[in-house]
C-alpha cells in the first residue's frame, strides 16, 4: 500500500499537486462552515445551541468590535471629517466716549454732577445714575468716577473756553 501511494504521488505533476491541495483546503472550509461538530470548539457549539438568534460569527468577531467603526464607515466619504471652521470673533465695540463734566456740587447733602452725554444735552446725575452706558460710581469736588462694562474712569471738570485764566 505504501509503495502504491508513493507511485501515485510521483506520477502527479506540481500543478496537479496544487489542485489536490486546493481541493482539500476547500473541503475543510466547507466542513467548518457547515458547522460540523468536530471542527468547532466546545464553547462555540454551546453558544450556538443555547442562543439560536446569535450569529455564528459573532463570537469570532467579539475582539474586533472596537474596530467596527473602520469597516462600517462609508468609503465614499473623506477619511477624516473636516475640522469645524474657527469661530470668527466679532471685533469688540469701543466703549462710548466719556461724558463731559461741567461741574459738581451738593444739593441737600447729596453730591450731584452736571454732565453732557453723547446726545449733547446737559443732565444732572447722582451716584448710581446711568448716562451713555456709564454708571456714576462716585462724585467728588471737581471730578466724577464712571464705570462701564470694560473700564472705570475718573473725569474732571473741563476748564471753560474763552479768556485765559490769571489775566485781566
Amino acid at each position: 500500500m505504501v509503495n502504491r501511494s508513493r507511485a501515485i504521488l510521483s506520477a502527479l505533476t506540481a500543478v496537479e499537486a496544487g489542485l489536490v491541495l486546493l481541493l482539500v483546503v476547500a473541503a475543510g472550509r466547507m466542513v467548518l462552515r457547515d458547522g460540523h461538530p468536530t471542527a468547532e470548539s466546545a464553547a462555540a457549539v454551546k453558544t450556538r445551541t443555547t442562543d439560536p438568534g446569535q450569529d455564528a460569527n459573532a463570537a469570532d468577531l467579539a475582539p474586533l468590535q472596537s474596530f467596527a467603526v473602520l469597516w462600517q464607515r462609508d468609503l465614499q466619504q473623506p477619511p477624516i471629517p473636516p475640522a469645524p471652521a474657527p469661530a470668527v470673533a466679532e471685533p469688540a465695540k469701543p466703549p462710548p466716549p466719556l461724558p463731559r463734566l461741567l461741574g459738581t456740587f451738593l444739593v441737600d447733602t447729596r453730591a450731584r454732577a452736571h454732565l453732557v452725554g453723547q446726545a449733547g444735552k446737559p443732565r444732572m446725575v447722582g451716584p448710581g445714575d446711568v448716562l451713555d452706558a456709564y454708571v456714576v460710581m462716585a462724585i467728588e469736588p471737581g471730578r466724577v468716577q464712571l464705570k462701564n462694562a470694560d473700564r472705570v474712569a475718573w473725569i474732571e471738570v473741563t476748564p471753560p473756553r474763552g479768556k485765559p485764566q490769571g489775566g485781566p
